[in-house]
Parts: C-alpha cells; structure tokens; sequence
C-alpha cells in the first residue's frame, strides 16, 4: 500500500520504483492511497531484458518474493547466476533499463531471481507516469468500444 492515492495524481498502471529497482504498478486507487501489485507476484509480468547479450526475457512473480525469468525463445537458456535483469520498455508500462532482479539460480525453463527492491526495507517509492500513455488511452479505447 502507499499512502498516496488519486488525490495525488497516481493513477492505475502507473510503475512504482525505489532507488534499488522496480516494486511493482498501481493496481487500485482511492483518494488518499493505492495498492501495488508487487514484481514478486503470482499475476505479475514484466517485460525485460537480461542486461548482459540484451536477450528478451519475460519476468513472472512466483507468489514466494522471487521472480521467474523466462527466454522469449524457447529453447535455448542464456542466463547466469548473477545476471542482472531490467525492463525492456515494450508493453507500455515501464520504462527502459529499470533493474528488476538478479539471477540467483537456473531451472530447466530459465531462471529465478531475487527482486532487487525489497519493498519491505524501503522508506519510499517513486509512482511513474507510464511509459507509453497512448497504450495505455488505445487500450481504454479498445475496452470500451469491445462493450
């Protein structure tokens, strides 16, 4: 939860970060404070990059405060403990190069990460604006015309 809400201009969507790297995006929002769906959880996605070979990378919360990282190409599995994972920029959401986790063991599908933001040790958040609002309208559009 932040204790910031619509009053303050958060809006849902919206990235929220800390120094350390990306917590989450604002999923519900009332006047004086939000909600934030954590990296780490089970219905977050992330789309990302492994900064080393900048190989695309899909980032999925486990629901345990870890982070599946998954290879856009099947196949094939690039990463290395340590490796560093931050935000691609696609999806319209968060911007580029935000650091998200960092590699801490490999599975047959890829990876799981440690979230570098521990929102538990963190005094303060930074609530972004998206990093495509015209996504963001094209999907308020699309929903609206699809009802």
């Amino acid at each position: 939860m932040l204790s910031a809400g619509s009053g303050d201009g958060v809006q849902t969507r919206m990235p929220v970060r800390a120094a350390q790297g990306l917590i989450g995006q604002v999923t519900d929002v009332g006047r004086l404070a939000s909600r934030v769906m954590l990296i780490s959880d089970k219905l977050s996605q992330v789309p990302a990059t492994l900064l080393r070979g900048a190989v695309p990378v899909i980032a999925e919360g486990r629901g345990d405060g870890t982070v599946a990282v998954r290879p856009l190409e099947v196949g094939q599995n690039p990463f290395r403990r340590g490796d560093i994972i931050v935000t691609s920029g696609t999806g319209g959401i968060y911007p580029p190069l935000i650091p998200v986790a960092r590699v801490v063991r490999l599975d047959e599908y890829g990876a799981i990460a440690m979230p570098l933001a521990d929102p538990a040790r963190v005094n303060f958040a930074v609530v972004e604006q998206a990093y495509e609002p015209e996504v963001q309208a094209n999907e308020t559009r699309d929903v609206a015309e699809q009802r």
